[in-house]
C-alpha cells in the first residue's frame, strides 16, 4: 500500500461495530497482561492504539501504555472513555514504519489488527524490533477464522477483485495473515501462540449490505464509492448464494496471541 489506512472516518462507530463479548475482552485482557508482567515491562508500546479497545482494560490494571496512530480522531475517542481509574496514556501522532522512540525503549509492545492496515509490514516489524529491548515480547492479537469462515472470506476478496477490474480500477491488496506471519519470521522472531476462546457470530445478507452502504469496515475504503453503488444488486446476489435458505451465515473463529521475540 502506498500509506498506512487511517480510521478517522470510523472513530465515531468503531467500538460499536467491533465489540467483543465480555468473557472474550476478558481472556485477551488476563492474558496479555500476564505477558507483560512475564516481560518485566513498566510501560508498554501498542502500535495502532486507535480507541484503545485493548489498551483500556490494562490501564485499569494499572498498566502504562505508550499509544502511537496515524488517527487524531481515534485517539480522542479514547481520551473520552477513560475515567480516574485508568492509568493516564502517553499518546504520539506517529505512523508505524517510523516509531518515535529510542532503540531499546520498551520490554514490551502490542499490535492488534493492525498490520494488515500500515504501509509496509516488513518495516513495521522492522522498527518495532528496533524499540524493543534485549528480551522483549511482541504481543500480535489477531482472530483466526476457520476453514469454512476463511474460505468465504478468500471468495469475497476474489468477488471485490473481480469486480473493480471490470470497472477499470485494480484493488489495492492488503497484507494477509500468512504474509504477517512470514515478515515476522523472516525477520528472525519466533513465536508461542495461546489459543484464547472461539467465537461463533452470526450475520446476514441484509446485516453485510448495511455494513456495505455505510462504509463500515477498511476494505470497502480502498474502493470508489461508485463502484460500490454500482455493484451493490451484484454483491447482494453473491451472498445470497453462499447464505442459508434465511438469508444467514456463521462468521467462526479464534482469538489468539502470538508471543513473538526475537
Amino acid at each position: 500500500m502506498k500509506e498506512s489506512i487511517n480510521f478517522n472516518r470510523a472513530a465515531t462507530f468503531y467500538d460499536a461495530t467491533r465489540k467483543l463479548r465480555d468473557d472474550i475482552a476478558d481472556q485477551i485482557t488476563n492474558a496479555l497482561l500476564a505477558e507483560i508482567r512475564a516481560a518485566g515491562a513498566d510501560r508498554v508500546l501498542e502500535v495502532g492504539i486507535g480507541t484503545g479497545r485493548m489498551a483500556r482494560p490494562l490501564m485499569r490494571e494499572g498498566v502504562q501504555m505508550v499509544g502511537v496512530d496515524i488517527s487524531t480522531e481515534m485517539m480522542g475517542q479514547l481520551f473520552v472513555q477513560l475515567t480516574p481509574e485508568h492509568t493516564p496514556p502517553e499518546l504520539l501522532l506517529s505512523d508505524a514504519t517510523a516509531l518515535p522512540f529510542r532503540d531499546g525503549t520498551f520490554r514490551a509492545a502490542m499490535v492488534v489488527h493492525v498490520l494488515h492496515l500500515v504501509q509496509s509490514v516488513e518495516d513495521t516489524v522492522a522498527e518495532v524490533r528496533r524499540v524493543l529491548a534485549p528480551g522483549g515480547v511482541l504481543l500480535h492479537q489477531t482472530r483466526r477464522p476457520d476453514e469454512d469462515t476463511n474460505r468465504m472470506w478468500i471468495e469475497h476478496d476474489k468477488f471485490w477483485i473481480e469486480v473493480c477490474r471490470a470497472h477499470g480500477h485494480e484493488l489495492v491488496q492488503r497484507p494477509t495473515q500468512e504474509r504477517i506471519t512470514q515478515a515476522l519470521t523472516n525477520s528472525g522472531a519466533t513465536a508461542s501462540v495461546m489459543e484464547l476462546a472461539r467465537s461463533e457470530d452470526e450475520s446476514s445478507v441484509e446485516i453485510e449490505l448495511d455494513n456495505l452502504r455505510g462504509r463500515q469496515h477498511s476494505w470497502m475504503w480502498l474502493i470508489p464509492d461508485e463502484i460500490i453503488t454500482d455493484s451493490m444488486g451484484e454483491f447482494e446476489a453473491w451472498l445470497r448464494k453462499r447464505a442459508a435458505p434465511d438469508g444467514t451465515f456463521m462468521d467462526r473463529a479464534a482469538y489468539v496471541i502470538e508471543a513473538w521475540r526475537w
